[in-house]
C-alpha cells in the first residue's frame, strides 16, 4: 500500500554507456549530458522532489564518479545513494545488484535518459489498485520502431511487448515510457538469470506471469536523450 511517495524508494538506472551520445558528450555519462545549461539527471530528480520522493538510488557504471560528485549525497531533499557496476550489467543486472539493498514495498524504477509528465500520485493509486506485480507508464509515440510496443487489455494487462514496429493505423503506438512500479516480490525474479548481464525491458519483464504486468497510460509528453537528435529536441521540451 502507498500511503506517500515518501515511503517509496526511487532507483534510477543511470549506468549505460551511452555510445550513441559520444560525439556530443564524449568526455560525460549520459545522464550528466547538458540541456540548457543543466545536467539531464537534475530535471529527472526534480520532478521526484515535486513528487515528494525522499529517497533515490543511483544505478552508475559509466564514468560513475562524475555522477556521485555531481549529485552527491543528497540534491535537494532528496538522499541519495549509489550502486556501482564494475562492469556494464545492463538494466536488469543493475537491478539485480540493487537487490541487497534493504527496499520499500513497492519500488519506483525509471530510466535515467528519459521524461515523461506523468502524476505520480495517480500512478502509484492505479498500481495499487491494479494489484500486479509491475506497472509500466506507456505513452503514444510516432515513432514505435525506435522504442517497441506495449499492446494493453481492456484492464489494462499488458499482452504483449513487439520490438521496434513501424505505425499502423490512425494512431501513435504506445511505447514503454521507462517507469515502472515494482512490488518488492519482483526482485525473487532477477536472481534466476544466470547471465551476467541481462536486460528488464527485453529479458525479465516477459518472464512475470501472465496477468501480472499492468500499463498505465500518460498522456503527458515524453522525450528521452538516447540519440543526437532527441538530445537536441530537450532544449526545447525542458
Amino acid at each position: 500500500m502507498i500511503k506517500n511517495a515518501g515511503d517509496v524508494n526511487a532507483i534510477v538506472l543511470a549506468g549505460g554507456l551511452g555510445t550513441r551520445l559520444r560525439p556530443m558528450v564524449s568526455d560525460l555519462p549520459k545522464a550528466l549530458a547538458e540541456i540548457n545549461g543543466r545536467p539531464f539527471i537534475f530535471y529527472l530528480l526534480d520532478q521526484l522532489v515535486g513528487a515528494g520522493f525522499r529517497r533515490v538510488i543511483m544505478c552508475v557504471g559509466y564514468r560513475s564518479k562524475q555522477i556521485s560528485e555531481a549529485l552527491g549525497a543528497q540534491y535537494r531533499n532528496l538522499d541519495i545513494t549509489y550502486s556501482r557496476e564494475v562492469f556494464p550489467l545492463g538494466t536488469g543486472g543493475a537491478l539485480r545488484l540493487v537487490k541487497a539493498q534493504q527496499l520499500s514495498d513497492p519500488v519506483l524504477i525509471l530510466n535515467g535518459d528519459s521524461y515523461t509528465d506523468v502524476s505520480y500520485c495517480d500512478f502509484g493509486a492505479w498500481h495499487v489498485n491494479k494489484g500486479g506485480i509491475v506497472s509500466m507508464v506507456v505513452t503514444p509515440s510516432a515513432e514505435p520502431s525506435r522504442y517497441g510496443t506495449v499492446e494493453l487489455g481492456p484492464d489494462g494487462v499488458v499482452n504483449s511487448f513487439v520490438e521496434k514496429t513501424a505505425v499502423t493505423g490512425d494512431h501513435p503506438a504506445l511505447i514503454n515510457a521507462g517507469i515502472y512500479l515494482v512490488q518488492r516480490s519482483f526482485f525473487d525474479l532477477l536472481t534466476e538469470f544466470e547471465s551476467v548481464k541481462f536486460s528488464l525491458e527485453r529479458d525479465v519483464l516477459p518472464t512475470v506471469p501472465a496477468g501480472g504486468v499492468y500499463g498505465f497510460e500518460a498522456g503527458g509528453k515524453f522525450i528521452d536523450i538516447g540519440t543526437p537528435s532527441s538530445l537536441k529536441a530537450a532544449s526545447d521540451f525542458f
